[in-house]
Parts: structure tokens; C-alpha cells; sequence
């Protein structure tokens, strides 16, 4: 996604601030974790996936977040990651060490092993109460979606939803219900925030699998 700007502190002074969402598209280390299908990505596996090579995906990875603006992002949400390990790892690649990033992230009931989180780089942004909303899809299963309270320096606080939702495999009509599911779970929980104060900042970053003129994000 285009990296978005806010208004943070910096050295007292307003300043921009970047905020990104970034599909890492399977973030997965090298080693084999029992119940989640994740042995291609195993040195042994069909995608010979070695740590050098997983260590130059980090580097790739952390090289384009770092295009996104004059800074480092304030906030980077990220879907596909594997688990915290990874998430961490890529906090620590040069150069998005420097930004010192609070890590949040839990992991998912999705099947594939996949879950989303967010950085928060703490020299800007402190992060508070972090609720993770269950998409109610039966007896399918995805991802949580990650709503995140965040007090930006010199701003105030913004909620942050960090989403992505059914893919679309098993074809666009046959899952159109499931990104419905998901797009009615963070409207209902951006309500009841608006109920409490009409004034809220949200950002509702993503992998939404539909387009702007999809039901799912016109009418959800």
C-alpha cells in the first residue's frame, strides 16, 4: 500500500510522519513448526528455503520500507508474517533498526500459519491497549484483525486496525461473504468508538483481498 502521512512530534515541533501497510507475502523463517503447513519453507523443502536467503528477504524487505518517506515510518503494518520471530527480525534489519520499533503481534488461528502485526517506533509513538477481534467465519478460520491504541507524540492518541481479510481461492463470489464477515467486524468495533467520541482518529490499514467498489468495502 502507498505509505499514508500524519502529524507526530519531533523535537518538539509537528513534523509528518510516515505510516505504511506492507504484504510481506509469507514471511516464514527456516524452521519447521509442527501443525501449520510450513515445510516448504524449511532447507529441505520444495523452496530450498535457507537462511541466507531468508536473511536477504529481511534486508530486501527492510531496504523498501525505508523508500517510503525522509524518515522511518512511525507505524509499519504488516500481514504474512509467520510468527513473532520473524517480526522481530525484521524490526532489527538495517535500516529499520534504528527505529527502535515496539512489536505487536499474537498469533492467528489461520490454517496457513500467517497472522498480521504492527511496529510502532517508540522514540514517537507509545503503544497502549491492543485488542485482537476474531472474524467469526463458523467453522472456517482466518486471521485477527489487530486493533491497536496508539498515542503519537505531540498528536494524541489514533486507532489503528491492521487487516487481512479471506482470500479469494476459492473464488471471488464463493468468499465475498467471508471479507464481509471480516469488514463487519472492524465496523462494528470503529462504531462503538465513534459512539464513545465522535472526534477518534482510525486508520484502517491492509490486505483486504477486494477493491474499492467491492461490497465488502462499500458497504461493510
Amino acid at each position: 500500500s502507498p505509505p499514508g502521512k500524519l502529524v507526530s512530534g519531533n523535537k518538539g515541533k509537528s513534523a509528518p510522519a510516515t505510516v505504511v501497510f506492507y504484504n510481506v507475502e509469507n514471511l516464514f523463517d527456516t524452521h519447521d513448526d509442527p501443525g501449520f503447513g510450513d515445510d516448504d519453507f524449511t532447507p529441505g523443502g520444495k523452496l530450498n528455503w535457507t537462511d541466507d536467503r531468508y536473511e536477504h528477504k529481511l534486508h530486501q524487505l527492510a531496504e523498501a520500507i525505508n523508500m517510503a518517506g525522509e524518515e522511518l515510518p512511525v507505524m509499519i503494518g504488516l500481514c504474512e508474517v509467520e510468527n513473532r520471530k520473524v517480526v522481530d527480525d525484521l524490526a532489527k534489519a538495517p535500516p529499520l533498526d534504528r527505529g527502535n520499533y515496539t512489536v505487536v503481534h499474537q498469533d492467528s488461528p489461520d490454517e496457513r500459519g500467517i497472522d498480521v502485526a504492527l511496529l510502532v517506533d517508540r522514540k514517537r509513538a507509545t503503544v497502549g491497549e491492543t485488542v485482537w477481534l476474531t472474524v467469526d467465519l463458523g467453522t472456517d478460520k482466518t486471521r485477527d484483525i489487530l486493533h491497536a491504541s496508539v498515542d503519537l507524540k505531540g498528536t494524541g492518541p489514533v486507532d489503528v486496525f491492521v487487516n487481512h481479510w479471506p482470500s479469494r481461492r476459492e473464488g471471488e463470489k464463493e468468499s465475498a461473504p467471508k471479507r464481509m464477515q471480516a469488514a463487519k467486524t472492524v465496523r462494528g468495533e470503529v462504531d462503538r468508538l465513534l459512539a464513545m467520541n465522535a472526534e477518534a482518529r482510525v486508520i484502517i490499514m491492509g490486505d483486504f483481498n477486494d477493491g474499492p467498489l467491492d461490497a465488502s468495502i462499500r458497504y461493510g
